[in-house]
């Protein structure tokens, strides 16, 4: 069962609005006195008073704080209505002294159908009132918080932490258990103390409320207040509404019914696990149905494939090798609107979902099917369990830099087996999705030859201060800037984004020398295990981009052997075509380090330079200046020193006649 519950329809994906309307000028007031709100009375002033056609209303949501005292802090009603022909959004705020105060503001599109704010108000005033003695759910020394809002999916209730009512025939009767599955909203009211949830209104300088703000996303209930239970009042109680048991799969009264009456009539009064048949996976040991998991959600949610976007993945796997827990979360649109689901699955393989409208523009994040097969790779027969399991998440993070070389925690997957990184390094601020990996409870992984042993004095093994370690993917660590690993006892180093690559096992190798007094530059070689001579090479720079089968067509001439290594990088640098005076006026305005100068040649009375230019807003600047500035890229190819001694000249004939070609330069390197 769910162990937390989630705000369906969130205030800021409404505020998509034309106009809006303030308050009254003259201030309104309601009576309220200890454990009695006049919420009926709330209701019938607010269609008065907003012009609202009252038929038309639909609940968005409510939020109640009452003190300790049993007094009110405030009621906070939002909802959607039509008035002067059009939809309109509303919110009304009644505070401590009774005083009512509201706003307004259009709002286009469809919305999911909801309840009519007056029921569920007139439920929240008789289950919650307990007159003057305080016996009902508003609990004299701890207070309450009231939150009604609707929710859509297959959810299941029952045992710790929720009481559960139904409101039925005018009166909360108790529920041992209740399922819903349906696409539909249904609304659920939770009455629990305020230690569980902290939340607020914002309100602006005029003293307008703008939000309902929350230190628990979206108003989850997930903590228990630090005093523990007060005798006779559990933290958390649960009020469905008769009018939603159509949505519901089954419902299990705690107290059995005999009068016959009842509206379940039409539904299953027995709850067992072949409800959620329809919903089910069979997990089994050392696999992951996360594939399968996929297909699932997409035909019970109604998400439309496509516009899906990765949230966060968690798997809990237990010592019995088998999955115990799967959590989902991911953005997607349904029905034309953009909605954040949560999807679950027990040990038993029970698959549970609930979906809220969401105003996140994560639109930018992969597709989920995308990191769950990166996932299911993973080899679970191959990683030691322990006593407790072993947990797998899946999250965004912005970090730029892993380090191996201290714990040994950072490893790629290949063909379903991790192999060990020492250094990996992005430079760009785009987020990745790494995979962690972890025993449960913290226990130390240990990782030899691709499998995951219990020893401690093996070499490639995450240290005792990693509880975890990072997993990337081979396709993941294509945008890193660096990448440094050990293979043959040789230390490898591959810059991925950069271009180099691993070919006929010939690494190369960036390393940086001084080029001048303020100025380094990357010098390259390349090391071949059957090569003991120096090499040498050839460095072009194109004006526009080049692919390196037309790259080795322009260096290579008839008569000239072709580089056995030919690789290219592009570069945030610039080609400008200016006259002389242009030239020197850049210069004199963008002197380095802000824009450096690597390489210029006059053509035709006109200078070509390749720019460097720092920081990115020089850009803008030289552009706005009417300079035209274009992307480079340089490729490098590597040859036998004797190859560029002898057909240096040919090389450079060929190249020269080239329109794309901007500068040419030769080196020999040693190793």
């Amino acid at each position: 069962m769910r162990k937390q519950i989630s705000v369906f329809l969130l205030l800021s994906a409404f505020l998509m609005f034309t106009g809006c309307a303030e308050r009254p000028s003259e201030d309104l007031y309601l009576n309220s006195t200890a454990y009695e709100l006049p919420l009926s009375e709330l209701w019938a002033l607010t269609v008065n008073e907003t012009g609202v056609e009252n038929e038309s209303a639909e609940l968005d949501q409510l939020v109640i704080r009452m003190q300790d005292s049993g007094t009110l802090e405030y009621v906070f009603l939002e909802f959607r209505g039509i008035k002067s022909g059009e939809w309109g959004h509303f919110q009304v705020r009644m505070d401590e002294s009774g005083k009512v105060s509201w706003r307004e503001s259009k709002v286009k599109g469809d919305f999911p159908k909801s309840n009519h704010p007056l029921p569920v108000l007139k439920v929240v005033e008789t289950v919650g009132s307990g007159g003057s003695s305080g016996s009902g759910f508003f609990a004299p020394s701890r207070g309450l918080l009231v939150h009604a809002d609707f929710l859509a999916g297959s959810i299941g209730y029952g045992g710790e932490p929720y009481d559960l009512y139904l409101f039925e025939n005018g009166k909360a009767v108790p529920l041992d258990r209740i399922e819903f599955g349906s696409r539909e909203p249904w609304c659920q009211i939770v009455f629990n103390s305020p230690g569980a949830c902290n939340t607020t209104i914002k309100e602006d300088k005029k003293g307008v409320f703008n939000e309902v703000i929350s230190s628990e996303s979206s108003l989850t209930i997930s903590e228990v207040n630090e005093n523990g239970p007060e005798p006779g009042l559990p933290d958390h109680i649960l009020v469905f509404l008769e009018d939603d048991l159509n949505k519901a799969r089954c419902v299990e009264y705690a107290v059995e019914k005999t009068d016959g009456s009842s509206p379940l009539d039409l539904i299953s009064t027995g709850c067992t696990e072949k409800t959620l048949e329809t919903v089910a996976l069979t997990p089994e040991p050392y696999e992951l149905p996360l594939s399968e998991l996929w297909d699932l959600t997409v035909n019970e949610t109604g998400v439309e494939n496509e516009t899906a976007a990765f949230s966060n993945l968690k798997v809990s796997i237990g010592p019995q090798r088998s999955p115990e827990h799967i959590l989902l979360e991911f953005w997607g649109e349904r029905r034309g609107r953009w909605n954040f689901f949560h999807v679950e699955v027990n040990s038993r393989g029970a698959v549970s979902w609930y979906s809220s409208e969401s105003t996140d523009s994560s639109q930018e994040a992969p597709h989920p099917l995308e990191l769950l097969g990166e996932v299911e790779q993973v080899r679970l027969r191959e990683l030691t369990f322990g006593e407790e399991g072993l947990y797998i998440e899946v999250d965004k993070v912005w970090r730029a830099s892993y380090d191996g070389r201290l714990n040994n925690d950072v490893f790629v997957l290949k063909d379903g087996s991790l192999l060990p990184l020492e250094l990996v390094r992005f430079s760009s601020a785009k987020p990745r999705y790494p995979i962690t990996i972890g025993k449960r409870g913290y226990h130390n992984v240990l990782v030899k030859e691709n499998k995951t042993t219990g020893e401690s004095d093996i070499t490639f093994l995450p240290g005792k201060e990693a509880p975890s370690f990072t997993v990337f993917t081979e396709e993941s660590l294509s945008e890193a800037e660096l990448l440094v690993y050990t293979e043959d006892e040789e230390t490898v180093t591959v810059c991925p984004r950069a271009g180099y690559m691993l070919i006929n096992n010939i690494t190369v190798v960036p390393t940086l020398v001084p080029y001048s007094e303020n100025r380094t530059r990357y010098n390259y070689y390349a090391e071949h295990p059957e090569r003991e001579v120096p090499d040498a090479v050839i460095e072009i720079t194109f004006k526009d981009n080049v692919s390196l089968p037309e790259a080795v067509g322009i260096i290579s001439a008839s008569n000239i052997p072709e580089p056995y290594l030919l690789f290219q990088r592009r570069f945030r640098d610039y080609y400008i075509n200016v006259s002389a005076e242009e030239y020197e006026y850049i210069k004199k305005q963008y002197p380095e380090p802000y824009v450096s100068y690597e390489a210029e040649k006059p053509v035709k009375g006109r200078f070509v330079a390749v720019l460097s230019i720092h920081p990115e807003e020089n850009v803008e600047k030289l552009k706005q200046e009417g300079i035209t500035l274009k992307k480079t890229l340089s490729v490098w190819a590597i040859y036998d020193p004797e190859v560029l001694q002898n057909e240096s000249d040919a090389i450079i004939n060929k190249l020269e006649g080239e329109n794309e070609i901007i500068s040419v330069s030769f080196e020999l390197l040693f190793r």
